[in-house]
């Protein structure tokens, strides 16, 4: 791809791997650069934390990729795909990029729409609190107190980058399972139990820093304010199973 303003794409391959730039900005940038290379490319900004890409044209592989690259050197990734066949049909994908790639390689999407998200959501700084929670599948505790909490996706409404998920107080906690276990009902899934893990955050931020480490925590923009996620792992150390 030949970019129009190459010290802007520089900025953004940098920028994209430690930062999300401005939202407003990001999509300026993208409509600059791709609103002539298809019929008919759009894009919708959905909140202060997600924006869409609607695209009512075949696409090669060639562009996708490319469009992938850029949206995640911006400091976003697609969360999930939306795809239109030739007989318009649309179907929704959470992101798998092989997956929607070989889609697209059949010649028989007409159309595609890609939700992004921040890869990196507002730092919340200062937390005074001495716990905060986890919820897992009771099946994983024994894991969990045994080797810590280690970044994953859980991939269960949507794709995102590995992260642990986490809460500030337990009303969040019971929400959050109320959540699991209604998507579980949906999916058809077996029955499953939720625990919550409390972890010793202000242990934890005292010895990471005696350590001159640092763990960053941000806001889950999928929660109320009192939901956070972290990309750092927490060591068995600081866990224990709430009462």
């Amino acid at each position: 791809m030949i970019y129009k303003n190459i010290i802007d794409f520089e900025n953004a391959i940098y920028e994209g791997l430690i930062r999300t730039h401005n939202i407003e900005s990001s999509i300026q940038m993208l409509k600059y650069w791709y609103e002539s290379m298809t019929k008919y490319f759009k894009i919708e900004l959905l909140n202060d934390d997600e924006f869409k890409i609607i695209i009512k044209d075949k696409i090669s592989t060639t562009l996708f990729y490319i469009l992938i690259r850029d949206i995640n050197n911006l400091g976003y990734f697609p969360s999930l795909i939306y795809l239109e066949n030739d007989k318009n049909m649309i179907n929704r994908f959470k992101y798998d990029y092989d997956q929607i790639n070989n889609i697209i390689m059949s010649k028989k999407i007409i159309g595609i729409d890609i939700v992004c998200e921040k890869k990196f959501d507002d730092e919340v700084k200062n937390i005074r609190l001495n716990k905060i929670y986890h919820v897992c599948k009771e099946q994983n505790i024994e894991k969990i107190l045994k080797i810590g909490l280690y970044s994953k996706s859980k991939k269960r409404i949507s794709n995102h980058p590995d992260r642990i998920y986490l809460c500030t107080d337990i009303q969040c906690c019971d929400d959050l399972i109320k959540r699991f276990k209604m998507n579980d009902l949906i999916n058809e899934l077996p029955e499953q139990r939720y625990k919550i893990l409390e972890i010793d955050i202000s242990k934890l931020k005292s010895d990471f820093l005696e350590s001159n480490k640092e763990i960053i925590f941000r806001k889950d923009p999928n929660m109320t304010k009192n939901g956070i996620y972290t990309y750092d792992n927490i060591p068995p150390k600081y866990i224990k199973i709430k009462n």
